[in-house]
């Protein structure tokens, strides 16, 4: 029987497609499993933005810090897709509500815009970290920041953040210390 070259290539190739799609079938209860969960956050997020729409900030801004940090992201999304100022300053203070350095990077962008109430929230929120990091994103807009009271604001966070450092090592540091003592 004679095999022409496109039925030889065929059949070299399928026992590969086979193993691809089992591969991707494999992987296909994984993959709904993700998307599940992405789903369920950014219905999460959704309901807790129409609930703070429809005037329940509380129990929005609550809701939200309650959920896992996963949400993070979805907050970050609607906060981009949104046009509306309320909406992208509650999503900075929720954001900020959960303290990771990881949201850093967003709050700085936030601080760079120019409308004081976006600003003044990420500064908030980079202040409310209270670690080094968030110091040194600090003081990375500032060095590009040309408004004198912006400067002024972000130069006091700066202070403000390095003492409340400074006082959490030091109690930190003093009830160790006390302990110590106290030890036999």
């Amino acid at each position: 029987m004679h095999i022409d070259g496109r039925t030889k290539r065929m059949q070299e190739t399928a026992p590969r497609a086979s193993f691809v799609s089992s591969t991707l079938c494999a992987r296909r209860p994984l993959i709904r499993e993700r998307s599940a969960k992405m789903n369920a956050h950014e219905n999460i997020v959704g309901h807790y933005l129409a609930e703070f729409r429809a005037g329940r900030c509380d129990d929005a801004f609550h809701g939200l810090i309650e959920a896992d940090q996963s949400v993070i992201s979805d907050l970050i999304d609607s906060y981009e897709d949104t046009t509306d100022l309320d909406i992208k300053i509650f999503v900075i203070e929720v954001i900020s509500e959960f303290r990771l350095d990881s949201s850093l990077y967003f709050l700085r962008h936030a601080l760079r815009k120019d409308e004081p109430r976006i600003w003044k929230a990420a500064l908030n929120g980079m202040a409310m970290t209270e670690s080094p990091e968030s110091v040194d994103a600090m003081d990375h807009v500032l060095s590009t920041v040309q408004d004198s009271d912006k400067r002024h604001w972000i130069e006091e966070a700066i202070a403000d953040t390095r003492a409340a450092i400074a006082k959490t090592a030091e109690q930190g540091g003093g009830g160790n210390s006390a302990a110590l003592r106290a030890s036999p």
